[in-house]
């Protein structure tokens, strides 16, 4: 499966197509001066520091299925790996997502649906355990810097905060 070829032709119905979504979404949904007034107000530090933390997530995935491919015994090109780690991500919005499991349909003739389901569920099952590792690190965060300003602004007189 080629990702790379694509014609022109259906490049431009493509880019057609979105721009006309677009512009009826801008006429008939959102208007346009209220769009441009919500660009105005952001703050560019932080969508700066949005996109840096959210690009690398297409880069990571890529790498964490390619190892966990390459665990199982397969040896498919890393470029590959990546390139249907990214058309996947076009399947983000299905409910549970069940749209990483789109991953499994290109790679059908080279590894069993299964074996590559299981690779996919593995790689989900690593993707919980570190976001849960992540938000206990931010919890045990948050829990500090609460404590130190409840301890600061509401310390009833006679209570003993040494404890905490």
């Amino acid at each position: 499966m080629n990702f790379t070829a694509i014609s022109w032709k259906r490049l431009v119905i493509l880019c057609l197509g979105t721009a006309a979504a677009f512009f009826i979404f801008l006429r008939t949904i959102v208007s346009a001066t209220h769009l441009m007034q919500a660009f105005g107000s952001l703050n560019t530090l932080l969508v700066l520091l949005a996109m840096v933390i959210i690009l690398p997530t297409p880069v990571l995935s890529s790498v964490r299925w390619y190892a966990l491919l390459r665990a199982a015994g397969h040896r498919l090109r890393f470029r590959k790996v990546a390139q249907i780690t990214t058309a996947s991500m076009a399947f983000i919005a299905v409910p549970g997502r069940l749209g990483d499991f789109v991953r499994a349909y290109p790679l059908r003739h080279e590894i069993s649906t299964a074996r590559t389901t299981a690779t996919i569920v593995g790689e989900k099952i690593l993707d919980i355990a570190m976001l849960c590792k992540t938000s206990s690190i931010c919890r045990c965060f948050s829990c500090w810097d609460y404590r130190a300003y409840c301890g600061r602004r509401f310390r009833p007189s006679g209570t003993d905060y040494s404890s905490w």
